[in-house]
């Protein structure tokens, strides 16, 4: 017989909410730097909550999203710790 993985359990409301969070907030944030460069190169001077976007947005957008990985791994843990020990899945 093949060797079948065991299904995970789905992820929960936490986990999805902070990674449409982070998608969220980093798509935000790559278009606030995007215009900030076309102003830029417009000679226009950008409002300053583009550069604020544009600087903490994505930190903050990759770190939610690194939640999200770290959130996946604690669950695949959990379920691997629930099989039973003679299991060779």
């Amino acid at each position: 017989m093949p060797d079948v993985p065991a299904a995970l359990p789905a992820p929960g409301p936490l986990s999805r909410g902070v990674l449409i969070l982070g998608v969220a907030v980093t798509a935000v944030s790559f278009v606030a730097l995007l215009l900030v460069l076309v102003l830029y190169f417009a000679d226009t001077v950008p409002h300053a909550s583009l550069y604020w976007l544009s600087l903490w947005g994505l930190p903050i957008g990759f770190v939610l999203m690194l939640s999200y990985v770290l959130l996946a791994l604690r669950r695949r843990q959990h379920a691997r710790r629930l099989r039973v020990p003679g299991d060779r899945r």
